[in-house]
């Protein structure tokens, strides 16, 4: 049960209002396929960067994809992101590219807006 729970709760935030409810349904049933085990090997391994690790981005180009509606990591976590990059890479090109009408699931909302970002900007 606790898995159900999880992931209905989980689509309840990271969806924006006007994606598709099949769009939801379907991410939904997804979450079911994953183990608890999974889940909870993910939160055990999982370690915020520390100042240090972010120097291993200096010489390489950054692109952040955020989703506009995005609550669960907002569009001024991203912008705080983009700040801590620049403060440590050589390299210009980092970009942030906030997408309209989506949430924390910008891969699944707006996939094809994605790809574009992703090979416009390699």
């Amino acid at each position: 049960w606790i898995q159900s729970y999880l992931s209905s709760e989980f689509n309840k935030i990271a969806f924006s209002s006007k994606t598709a409810e099949s769009i939801k349904a379907q991410s939904y049933e997804l979450s079911q396929r994953n183990d608890m085990y999974v889940v909870k090997s993910f939160y055990q391994q999982f370690e915020w960067c520390k100042n240090d690790d972010w120097i291993h981005l200096q010489y390489y180009p950054v692109l952040i994809l955020q989703g506009k509606d995005d609550i669960l990591t907002t569009i001024d976590g991203a912008k705080e992101l983009v700040k801590i990059v620049k403060s440590v890479n050589n390299d210009s090109r980092i970009s942030l590219e906030a997408i309209d009408d989506s949430g924390h699931q910008i891969m699944i909302e707006k996939p094809d807006i994605i790809g574009d970002h992703v090979v416009t900007f390699i």
